[in-house]
């Protein structure tokens, strides 16, 4: 395959040479050739490969010891993924081997060809989007191949796929500023995008990580100090918006979230640093912020203890914990089953964000055990021509135990899988979240949207909790509902079949709690343990075999 495409190149540069030749420098020709062989590549010639013939691609290339200019064109040209869409394409190990073409093409691209690094430096990050488990190996890359100010974006996102990678990314960030303000100077244009993309890089970090660990927090802000010197003031200044969103549960990082908020503030009208009154506010609260630590290593070692204790806790099986029902005349198939995508159509053919297309919709039943869902109980209500023209029966949709299973309760939820219409190729900042969400309630427009296409990469049911009606997030739903992300991951029984094999069930988790306790983690409601008749069975099945065995 890598043959033909060569081929195909070299027919394309000869073209390419006729129509330039009289037109330009000879120095400045084969850039532009190359150019011009590359953007022919991109589309349509490696655009229509499938996964397959692209991993084919990608080992024919890393079998080659030396790579020539057109080989290395053609791989940092291969996008492996639509950042849009960020779907899975390869295993573990596959995606692996793509990164590793795309290091070995990144070592091989002479530094003299900038818009193909650039390309290739995007292609990497579409591909670790995708396949998260190749970040570090993307960090990696981006640390000893490339120096450039788009990279930062690149890093930024590496970090926010993996909190293990903060403290690489922060070195590869330090060393590329450094590089640039030494290679650039300091020239008005430089400084202004250094700016803009480390003040974004630092909005979204604080907003990934701000109310999820403390010494995350401090990782940032230390970082922030060393690097604010490259940062406009009233960029700095803007960061204190994304710091009234970092909700956390954990009082510390409320504290210096509060300190780093009230730093970013009193900066609008005091003229010292960032790091001057950041000082000053950590030394006005040691005291605090020492207590606060001390207490916070001490509910960690009471957690850790105390799981060391649950662990063999016995987990309620999904079949239990869920009682989903589609309500339709035919059952539930995979071969009628169609994949999850983000966009759907309405009467007049215009796109529509606020549901998918695809999947199976269900809804919670009204009682825990009832055959009714809360679907049909609003149909009865509000739409009884549904009822009259399609509801012929239901079906019980139950959770296979390996199902992956996503809940909306609240926005932090599905926080990873929010996007901005106005930019869909990429996760949004919290401001950008918070901004759309007030324009919704101003307008009625909606603008951020939930990419489902996302979430059904990592899941295999998404539970949505249906808050208010027309939600800035869902739209009109009409009730608590699931959606059915792989038919593979759950079974189809009818209301006979059900009631059988709930009680078979119920037997099985008595099982487990033999000699053990519920795991109160893995119930629907933690707190209505003695309200749930599954699990009052199964208690009674296990105390009453335990006592059978003791005799």
């Amino acid at each position: 395959m890598l043959k033909q495409i060569l081929k195909k190149c070299e027919e394309l540069a000869l073209e390419f040479a006729e129509d330039f030749r009289d037109n330009l420098p000879q120095k400045e020709l084969k850039q532009k050739i190359l150019e011009e062989v590359q953007d022919e590549l991109e589309y349509p010639i490696l655009a229509h490969l499938s996964a397959q013939e692209q991993l084919q691609l990608v080992r024919e290339y890393n079998k080659l010891e030396n790579p020539t200019t057109f080989e290395n064109l053609v791989i940092s040209a291969l996008n492996t993924d639509n950042l849009h869409n960020q779907k899975r394409k390869f295993t573990n190990d596959e995606s692996a081997e793509v990164m590793a073409a795309y290091s070995k093409c990144a070592s091989a691209i002479n530094k003299d060809m900038p818009m193909f690094k650039h390309n290739l430096a995007q292609n990497i990050k579409s591909l670790f989007c995708a396949h998260p488990e190749t970040a570090g190996k993307a960090l990696k890359i981006y640390d000893e191949h490339f120096s450039d100010i788009d990279i930062i974006d690149n890093v930024r996102s590496c970090m926010t796929s993996n909190p293990r990678l903060v403290d690489k990314g922060f070195a590869v960030i330090h060393k590329n500023v450094n590089n640039l303000v030494l290679k650039r100077g300091e020239s008005k244009e430089a400084k202004f995008m250094l700016s803009e993309r480390l003040a974004t890089a630092f909005r979204d970090l604080y907003g990934y990580y701000g109310s999820q660990s403390s010494d995350n927090v401090d990782k940032i802000t230390e970082n922030f100090v060393l690097l604010e010197k490259y940062i406009e003031r009233k960029s700095q200044i803007d960061i204190q918006h994304t710091l009234l969103q970092c909700d956390s549960p954990d009082r510390l990082c409320q504290v210096k979230n509060e300190m780093l908020y009230d730093s970013f503030k009193k900066m609008e009208e005091d003229g010292r640093t960032f790091g001057e009154i950041y000082a000053g506010e950590l030394a006005e609260n040691k005291e605090k912020l020492e207590q606060l630590d001390f207490t916070s290593r001490v509910s960690v070692k009471i957690r850790k203890k105390s799981n060391a204790e649950e662990k063999d806790a016995a987990i309620m099986p999904n079949s239990l914990k869920y009682n989903l029902i589609h309500a339709g005349p035919e059952k539930p198939d995979e071969e009628k089953f169609k994949c999850v995508t983000n966009a759907r159509y309405n009467m007049y053919r215009e796109i529509k964000y606020d549901k998918p297309s695809g999947g199976l919709w269900s809804s919670l039943a009204s009682k825990n055990d009832d055959n009714v869902g809360q679907w049909m109980e609003f149909c009865q209500r509000d739409y009884t021509a549904w009822i009259e023209r399609k509801y012929k029966g239901s079906w019980h949709i139950v959770p296979n135990d390996d199902c992956r299973i996503l809940e909306f309760h609240k926005l932090s939820d599905i926080r990873p899988y929010l996007f901005d219409i106005k930019h869909p190729k990429r996760q949004c900042s919290n401001e950008e979240v918070w901004d759309g969400l007030a324009e919704f309630a101003k307008t009625g427009k909606r603008r951020i949207c939930v990419d489902y296409a996302a979430i059904a990469k990592d899941y295999d049911l998404f539970i949505i909790e249906n808050q208010f009606p027309n939600h800035p997030l869902f739209g009109d739903l009409d009730c608590d509902s699931g959606l059915i992300m792989d038919i593979k991951k759950v079974t189809v029984k009818d209301n006979e079949e059900y009631s059988k094999f709930i009680e078979k069930e119920v037997e099985r988790f008595g099982e487990r709690l033999r000699g053990s306790d519920v795991d109160i983690s893995t119930l629907k409601r933690a707190g209505d343990i003695k309200r749930n008749k599954h699990v009052m069975k199964a208690k009674f099945i296990s105390l009453a075999k335990t006592k059978t065995t003791e005799k």
